[in-house]
């Protein structure tokens, strides 16, 4: 079934190894090994909270575990046959523009992999479902997020999951910079360690 989505919900959060595979332990990774994922993401964790500066060049190897889909029930996603989108997992980084005094996120891992700080869910907030024949394209539905299983059923079980071991990030510069990003509690003290906290002498609160 063909659809595109329009709009996408997000949900930045840092958690340890242990917290990331109970996070994703009862869902389904759609075309990956779960163990695989696990693993690498601990290997990714501990040179992140070592402050380690990644360069692309060198380190694309850390980051190729991810993006990763999740889903309640694989037979929705299968590849070329879909017929509803899986929860998304990727990279997120932070820039800290110190004249601003502001923190901005939307860049990419890619380009700036030293600024990574943690991960990022992402769902569609609308899908279009069509038809096409030829060059002729035709809209059959509008579905909102709320209507699709695997944003209940995933999505917005990830969020309470993560909201349960985590409390709101707070960076300190000469001030509080309050985010929506959630930090686990177990993780705090490690992610001070981070190469973009330390080489922009920020702390956490």
């Amino acid at each position: 079934m063909n659809f595109y989505p329009k709009g996408w919900n997000t949900y930045k959060f840092i958690v340890t190894p242990i917290e990331f595979e109970d996070l994703i332990d009862e869902f389904y990774i759609v075309k990956k090994d779960k163990n695989v994922i696990i693993n690498e993401y601990k290997i990714f964790y501990e040179k992140l909270i070592s402050n380690y500066k990644f360069e692309w060049k060198n380190d694309f190897k850390y980051f190729n575990f991810l993006p990763i889909g999740l889903t309640n029930n694989l037979e929705k996603n299968k590849e070329n046959n879909a017929i509803e989108p899986s929860v998304g997992i990727n990279f997120f980084v932070l820039h800290f523009f110190g004249k601003e005094k502001k923190l901005h996120s939307n860049f990419s891992y890619t380009q700036f992999p030293e600024k990574v700080m943690g991960l990022e869910l992402t769902y569609p907030k609308e899908l279009y479902y069509y038809e096409k024949k030829g060059n002729d394209v035709k809209i059959i539905k509008k579905i909102e997020c709320n209507e699709i299983e695997n944003y209940n059923e995933v999505y917005k079980k990830l969020i309470g999951k993560i909201n349960k071991v985590s409390k709101n990030l707070i960076i300190i510069e000469e001030k509080e910079i309050r985010t929506n990003i959630k930090l686990s509690i177990n993780a705090k003290e490690k992610i001070r360690n981070t190469y973009f906290l330390r080489s922009n002498n920020l702390r956490i609160k």
